[in-house]
């Protein structure tokens, strides 16, 4: 085992400190992201429900679409459409 001065037990200790709080950040940030999504697949499905209603594979499509554009598209969409094939393209397009 190799002799590691005082010097470089604080440096180490550091930077393990560094990655520890970078690592919570980053799980933070990504735990945020994911809970704006599913809010968004939450309210797009109970809009598109009182609209048009909500088939199983409507509401398989809207959770499976994971890109934020698609679902603020389709939400905005919804307030004018009268198919429910107008709001769903935009999740696959």
């Amino acid at each position: 085992m190799p002799y590691v001065t005082s010097w470089e037990r604080i440096g180490i200790e550091k930077g393990l400190e560094r990655g520890r709080e970078q690592g919570l950040e980053q799980g933070r940030e990504q735990g945020m992201q994911l809970g704006e999504l599913r809010e968004k697949h939450a309210v797009l499905k109970r809009q598109f429900d009182r609209k048009f209603g909500l088939l199983p594979e409507d509401a398989e499509l809207i959770d499976a679409t994971d890109a934020p554009e698609r679902l603020d598209a389709a939400l905005d969409a919804i307030i004018d459409a009268s198919e429910r094939d107008e709001v769903l393209r935009h999740l696959t397009s």
